[in-house]
């Protein structure tokens, strides 16, 4: 089954070093967005008539939270793409995996963004724009030098074989 996400020449390109601790970071501290105040609320509604709630909704949000950022670790890993001749493809995905071969002739536009987050790690993100939503796609976790790279390379090849109008 693997053989169905594998390029048939070459091999995956695959994130940023930081990519996986950046991830697994951000999943953390969005897991103690949540966590902190159902603790708090827990305590200050519930305590009265059921002191195990608030130590049970703690544990299920440990439970979670070690969940998410192992989950970040994994993500991380499990995405990666290779340059082809006429085509990009990426895969992802844990569970759920999934490949996409975006032909350089139907790419609309490339575009490297990078938020607050991904700027303090260092890393940037480039998303491939084609006219149909199911083969638009995005490379998370770049470094910023290789996610310019990409792009420019990504440009050219799409302006080397777009199609005549």
């Amino acid at each position: 089954m693997d053989s169905l996400f594998r390029p048939p020449d070459g091999g995956w390109q695959r994130l940023a070093p930081r990519a996986a601790p950046s991830r697994a970071l951000g999943a953390a501290l969005a897991g103690l967005i949540w966590i902190v105040p159902a603790v708090v609320a827990a305590w200050l509604f519930v305590a009265e008539w059921l002191p195990w709630v608030p130590w049970a909704v703690a544990g299920v949000g440990l439970v979670w939270l070690a969940w998410t950022t192992w989950r970040g670790w994994r993500w991380a890993r499990a995405f990666g793409y290779v340059e082809r001749e006429a085509d990009l493809i990426i895969t992802s995905g844990l569970w759920s995996r999934r490949l996409v071969a975006i032909p350089y002739s139907r790419m609309q536009s490339v575009q490297v963004r990078s938020g607050p987050l991904q700027r303090l790690w260092g890393l940037s993100q480039v998303s491939l724009v084609t006219a149909s939503i199911e083969t638009s796609a995005t490379i998370p976790g770049l470094e910023a030098a290789v996610a310019t790279s990409l792009r420019d390379r990504l440009i050219e090849a799409g302006e080397a074989q777009a199609l005549p109008l």
